[in-house]
């Protein structure tokens, strides 16, 4: 269990301290994803371009009193020697006329040539996603949780790619084809499945070396009881971003949404993960750039297994709690 407000209120602290470099790694992003997505500049001309095309067939083959003189009179030849219905059938069945022929024709051309655009598209964006925008991720992730600490600098964002670039594309690619496979059973299994896998890219930004298995169970772990408040964490924000679409243009978007959500976001990982040093730094609402102290055990979000030792730093007060003798001891 989180409190939003705390980790907003963190969150934004952290970014406006580092603002135009915490902008910029969420511009960068932006435009890297959002310049391969399937709506983008070249597939909406291409499909604008075919569909003029079949516009211009369409008004070419289609005779009314305006466009009469596009059909030739050579193409009713022998139909003065149709006396009945029967003649009349025989005639188209025997004779199609030639324009028919050239439009299905071109057509069928038209429609394989935008089909074959259309998978080769398809999987240069898959290509991209794998390679580079995955990596991509795991670096923004990684800067922004620096950047909760201390101002990061932005050669983060190509972390991945200087540490164990392999590992972290292959786990990043059975994250995403589980999360596909269950989102062909229905909508919703897809979307809880998204939310369990959600620290991955954390964990890879912290330990580029740690296996598939490990990765996907450990974020599982962490999400487990978080999903829904984590579900309303971002339902949150759905205000400033309908401002942003309708309003702005997206520009308090660019310039305040997207690092504010990032920075959050990270604000949650260090939550789940137990990253929050002792009571007093996650009650600390503008306790951004503030170093983990080095003689502090790693806070337990779950003090009530057995033998563990939980301490607390308050003004170099020590408070430590040992649940087998129920005694506490001040030190």
């Amino acid at each position: 269990m989180f409190e939003r407000r705390v980790l907003k209120n963190r969150a934004k602290a952290a970014f406006k301290g580092n603002y135009w470099r915490c902008v910029l790694v969420a511009l960068i992003i932006t435009l890297v994803a959002g310049g391969t997505g399937l709506s983008g500049p070249s597939t909406v001309r291409q499909t604008t371009e075919t569909r003029r095309q079949l516009d211009s067939l369409e008004n070419l083959y289609n005779y009314d009193d305006d466009y009469g003189d596009v059909l030739d009179i050579d193409d009713f030849e022998g139909l003065e020697d149709i006396d009945d219905l029967d003649d009349l059938e025989d005639y188209y069945n025997l004779a199609p006329p030639n324009r028919s022929g050239m439009s299905t024709g071109l057509l069928a051309g038209l429609v394989g040539l935008a089909f074959i655009v259309f998978i080769g598209v398809f999987a240069l964006i898959i290509v991209l996603a794998i390679f580079v925008l995955n990596p991509l991720h795991v670096g923004t992730r990684k800067y922004f949780l620096n950047n909760s600490y201390a101002p990061a600098d932005v050669g983060l964002v190509g972390h991945a790619f200087q540490t164990n670039y392999k590992n972290i594309i292959k786990v990043c690619f059975f994250r995403d084809l589980y999360i596909f496979l269950w989102s062909l059973l229905l909508f919703v299994p897809g979307v809880i499945k998204a939310y369990e896998y959600r620290m991955v890219n954390y964990l890879l930004a912290e330990n580029p070396n740690m296996e598939t298995k490990e990765a996907l169970e450990t974020s599982r772990n962490m999400m487990y009881g978080n999903k829904w408040d984590s579900f309303i964490l971002d339902l949150s924000f759905l205000g400033w971003n309908l401002l942003s679409i309708f309003f702005t243009l997206g520009l308090l978007g660019l310039f305040y949404v997207d690092p504010y959500v990032a920075a959050t976001d990270a604000e949650l990982y260090k939550v789940l993960s137990g990253k929050t040093y002792g009571f007093d730094e996650y009650s600390m609402e503008e306790g951004a750039f503030r170093e983990p102290p080095q003689n502090l055990e790693m806070y337990n979000p779950n003090p009530h297994t057995p033998n563990e030792t939980m301490q607390r730093n308050d003004e170099d007060v020590y408070i430590t709690f040992d649940m087998t003798d129920d005694t506490s001891t001040h030190d």
